[in-house]
């Protein structure tokens, strides 16, 4: 894909030393490069469930954020 997206006239630049699959593209006409990028490619790790246990806690750290909030801020600030 990336040889296909260099014909085009795009450059590949490397933007993540902890990641290889990411980097920034630039160059080719837009339409140019969606026809090259499409069908989009699903990313196979990443898991688009959640738990209970993970929604549970996601509420509770949002619960006590917002607790903290109307703690520390100063009166009126908030309305």
């Amino acid at each position: 894909m990336v040889g296909d997206l260099r014909k085009a006239g795009a450059d590949i630049i490397k933007t993540s030393v902890s990641n290889p699959n990411h980097a920034t593209m630039t160059g080719p006409h837009p339409e140019t490069a969606s026809k090259l990028l499409n069908p989009v490619i699903k990313n196979p790790n990443k898991n688009d469930t959640i738990t209970d246990q993970e929604l549970d806690e996601i509420e509770m750290r949002w619960n006590l954020s917002q607790k903290r909030r109307w703690k520390f801020a100063p009166k009126g600030s908030l309305d």
